[in-house]
C-alpha cells in the first residue's frame, strides 16, 4: 500500500482476495477519521460561541446554564432562526420555543424559560503581544526591529508592494474596544460560516 499526498491517491497492490478487505479497512478508517475532525471542529465553534453567547434556564425560580454542547446546538438554532428545538436536561426532554423562551418538559411537564446571555466583550483578553496599556484608550506602540512581530509585518508589506520601499517604523496600534469587538464580530462569523458547511 503507498499513499501519494499530492495526488490524495491510495494505491493497494496484493492479492485478489485481500485487496477488497484491506479497501475496506482503509475507508473505514478514514470514515473515522472524518468523524473525528468533524467532532473536534463542532467543540471548537461550541467553545467560541461560548466566549460570547450563554443560554441559561430558569425552573421553578432556580436557574441553570446549559452545557457547552447545548449551549451551541440552542445558538445554532437561534441564528438560523429555528422555531423550536429539542433539548436534553437531567431528567426529562424539554421542547424549546425560541420566539417565546419557553420550554416544557415531555415526560413530566416542567415549564421553564429560557435566557440568553451575551457575555460581556471585556472577558476577551487582550493579546500577550501587546505592551501594557495606561489609561488611554488607544495608544501606538513602536514595534522592536528584532522583534518576531516586527519581521512578520515587514514580511506580509514586501509581499503586496508594487514597488521597491523602504520600512522606517512599524508601530502597532491598541485598541482594546476594537479588538474586542473584532472578536465576537469574528466569532459570529464564524458561526455563521460553521452553519453553512
Amino acid at each position: 500500500m503507498t499513499f501519494d499526498a499530492s495526488s490524495n491517491r491510495i494505491k493497494v497492490r496484493g492479492d485478489v482476495l485481500e485487496v477488497p478487505k484491506m479497501v475496506e479497512k482503509i475507508y473505514q478508517e478514514i470514515s473515522k477519521r472524518k468523524q473525528q475532525l468533524e467532532e473536534e471542529r463542532e467543540y471548537e465553534n461550541a467553545q467560541m460561541v461560548y466566549k460570547t453567547v450563554q443560554w441559561a434556564y430558569k425552573v421553578n425560580e432556580t436557574e441553570a446554564q446549559f452545557d457547552l454542547q447545548t449551549n451551541h446546538k440552542v445558538e445554532l438554532a437561534h441564528s438560523k432562526e429555528d422555531s423550536s428545538i429539542k433539548v436534553s436536561l437531567p431528567g426529562d426532554e424539554f421542547v424549546i420555543d425560541l420566539k417565546a423562551k419557553t420550554g416544557y418538559g415531555q415526560h413530566h411537564g416542567e415549564q421553564l424559560t429560557l435566557i440568553r446571555k451575551l457575555k460581556n466583550a471585556e472577558e476577551i483578553s487582550l493579546p500577550e503581544t501587546w505592551s501594557p496599556m495606561t489609561s488611554e484608550e488607544v495608544q501606538a506602540m513602536p514595534l522592536d526591529t528584532h522583534s518576531k512581530e516586527y519581521k512578520n509585518v515587514c514580511n506580509i508589506f514586501y509581499l503586496t508592494a508594487k514597488q521597491k520601499s523602504t520600512i522606517t517604523r512599524i508601530d502597532r496600534v491598541q485598541n482594546p474596544y476594537l479588538f474586542r469587538r473584532y472578536m465576537v464580530r469574528k466569532t459570529e462569523n464564524g458561526q455563521r460560516q460553521w452553519q453553512k458547511q
